[in-house]
């Protein structure tokens, strides 16, 4: 698979899982939002019907108050010898204002008037709720004047719906006060003026266009022929709420109000309306037009459709773009690889292991900027004048240190060349020299068949030892160059400033590990790097580079002579707010608790061939960066712990 295929396998994986969770999400957040807030709307469309209902009650409520205060009304509700209140008076009233009944009871609450403009359905519309001579105390249209027990108590009127068998019916019960002329009838009313308006087909139009909403009602207790057929239709929601409205505590106690996703265009709500004893006896229905969800489902559609369009046309952009900055320049470096790979020029051979322009672009700057500072460095002068003495004996400490690596790199290279195979080319190519026959040799004769099989081994072998071979002169390089600049740090003494650089300790620790990597390998010793890489530190790189080969150089030492087991070293690489550690741990012969301070001055060794001048160097260079080094050790067979602290922020010297 080609990498432009992986590219574009990858891109479309991407945008798919991108647009397949916004989908997810808007089908599962955002989309029921809409359909909740419909959901919302809907009950309000369904409560301003119920609100529209109750303005009519207030409007009659009103209307029966302004008839109740008819002095006329009152002075014959006072004078019992004459109570004739003309019923043509209302019959000719209820038409134009809307009224289907009318009655006027005394304060007893025996019947003085009842007149309607049903004229055939006024038995009817009065039984049982509106009685033809005396309505019992207890009806629930005279609670107010039953509660009116005190001179300063007034009687307010009693309003709200009843079902008649004419329909439902909105009535108001309007307390008739007496005129202040008649001090006997001060202390209650002296009767009450009942007025009724039926919530017919036509009022129920006028609330449908003056909330422009499909408002339907229906009877609970009497269901009629219409109610039956929708429940058979399977409507649940109104077969519900009819199972609730028998449950008269249940439904007083939750309001409920329902909703049925009846098509994918009509919703429709339920609810109820309760009668003057707090009972339902109505069910109300609206049908909604589903317009947010509609609306809401184009909307996400549109924005999917629009997502997809720009999600593909970004994938081709990107394509094009990946095509001419990236995919088009890796192509041309695997041809240059290739090539050189071909002619075998090994002076590049880091390069090809690189896959981008990037790569090497970064690999040749750090070279060249390490070229920079190399001859920098070789234009410095000495650099101090005091000390001279301690700072040679060091210096020969450290340059001792060098050689011994150096030798031990020689007699490595050494060894090699005198086990290579190389003269066995020789043999062999004498060997087929001698041969007249050469193709019968090679294909018929026993040794000749071997011929193929020698040479693939020889050339093994010759690969295997020209790479290590190269990776130990590079390592004689590295030890090389570390001579040269302890050679070159000894300039420093004569100016008395120390030469500035932002080293990277990270890999700092690594040159050292090469550094001494010869004489590691000859002991068999491990050196394993714990930490991460960290910003660069301003320092003298020359002097913590040679501190750090001695304090490994040391703890090589003490665990070369110990089991494989326990040769191991661990450089260890910490910070804190103002400082950078540098730990090196050993599990060697470790340090007596009484020399743990002494192992530190001129002159003081526990080596049967040491100097004394390896740690006192290393003090005296952790105090000039600025640092302090310091040892930690449980005792004789128990390990060591150098500690090197330096500053993160250095404050003097010249940076490079």
């Amino acid at each position: 698979m080609t990498l432009r295929l992986k590219i574009i396998l990858a891109l479309i994986a991407v945008f798919s899982l991108y647009v397949s969770a916004d989908w997810a999400i808007q089908r599962s957040a955002i989309f029921p939002r809409f359909m909740a807030l419909e959901a919302e709307q809907a009950r309000q469309d369904l409560q301003r019907c119920h609100q529209a209902i109750s303005r009519d009650i207030e409007h009659l409520a009103t209307f029966g108050q302004q008839l109740a205060s008819i002095d006329a009304i009152r002075r014959n509700l006072q004078t019992p010898e004459d109570r004739r209140i003309e019923a043509n008076v209302f019959k000719l009233l209820l038409p134009s204002s809307g009224l289907d009944f009318v009655a006027v009871l005394d304060s007893k609450h025996d019947v003085v008037l009842r007149t309607s403009r049903l004229e055939n359905s006024m038995q009817s519309l009065l039984l049982e709720q509106f009685p033809e001579d005396r309505w019992p105390s207890d009806h629930p249209l005279l609670q107010s004047n039953n509660n009116v027990q005190s001179l300063d108590a007034e009687a307010t009127p009693v309003q709200g719906m009843l079902m008649t068998k004419a329909g439902p019916l909105l009535v108001v019960a309007c307390p008739v006060k007496a005129i202040q002329s008649s001090p006997s009838f001060l202390s209650s009313p002296c009767g009450t003026l009942v007025v009724g308006s039926l919530l017919s087909k036509g009022r129920l139009a006028a609330i449908s266009r003056q909330t422009q909403v499909d408002f339907h009602i229906y009877p609970v207790d009497e269901e009629s022929g219409e109610l039956n057929s929708r429940l058979k239709n399977g409507e649940k929601c109104l077969n519900e709420l009819i199972q609730l409205a028998a449950d008269h505590d249940a439904l007083l106690s939750t309001s409920p109000m329902l909703t049925e996703e009846y098509s994918s265009r009509q919703l429709k709500v339920y609810s109820y309306l309760a009668d003057l004893t707090g009972k339902p006896f109505l069910l109300t229905e609206a049908n909604i037009d589903r317009q947010i969800s509609l609306q809401g489902a184009q909307v996400m559609n549109f924005a999917m459709g629009s997502l997809f369009i720009a999600a593909l046309v970004f994938l081709v952009i990107l394509l094009i773009l990946l095509q001419y900055i990236v995919i088009g320049p890796l192509t041309v470096l695997t041809c240059q690889a290739s090539t050189i790979g071909t002619t075998g020029d090994l002076t590049v051979r880091a390069n090809i292991r690189r896959s981008d322009e990037i790569g090497r672009l970064a690999k040749q700057f750090d070279s060249m900027v390490q070229q920079v500072s190399n001859s920098q460095k070789r234009l410095l002068d000495d650099s101090r004048a005091a000390g001279m003495s301690d700072a040679a004996k060091g210096m020969l400490h450290n340059i001792g240190n060098v050689l011994t690596n150096i030798s031990v790199l020689g007699e490595s290279l050494t060894e090699q060349l005198r086990k290579s195979k190389l003269p066995s080319v020789g043999k062999l190519a004498q060997r087929i020299e001698e041969e007249d026959d050469l193709y019968s040799f090679l294909s018929t004769d026993e040794r000749g068949k071997q011929f193929p099989t020698l040479l693939g081994q020889l050339a093994q072998h010759l690969e295997q030892q020209r790479h290590t071979m190269i990776s130990q002169c590079e390592s004689l390089s590295l030890n090389l160059r570390h001579a040269q600049q302890i050679l070159e740090s000894q300039r420093e003494l004569a100016t008395g400033a120390s030469v500035m650089e932002a080293t990277d300790l990270y890999e700092l620790l690594h040159d050292v590990r090469e550094i001494l990597s010869a004489s590691l390998a000859r002991y068999g010793v491990t050196v394993n790097i714990q930490g991460t890489p960290l910003p660069s530190v301003l320092i003298d790189r020359n002097k913590l580079t040679q501190v750090l080969v001695n304090l490994v150089g040391n703890a090589r030492d003490a665990v070369r002579d110990l089991p494989a087991e326990r040769r191991q070293i661990e450089l260890r690489l910490k910070t804190t707010d103002q400082q950078v550690i540098v730990e090196v741990c050993d599990q060697g012969c470790g340090i007596e608790p009484e020399n743990v301070q002494r192992i530190f001055a001129g002159g003081f060794t526990t080596k049967p061939d040491g100097h004394g001048q390896g740690l006192h160097y290393c003090v005296l260079a952790a105090q000039e960066l600025e640092g302090s080094l310091y040892a930690e050790s449980d005792g004789a067979d128990q390990g060591a712990i150098f500690s090197l602290s330096l500053p993160l922020h250095p404050a003097q010297g010249v940076a490079v």
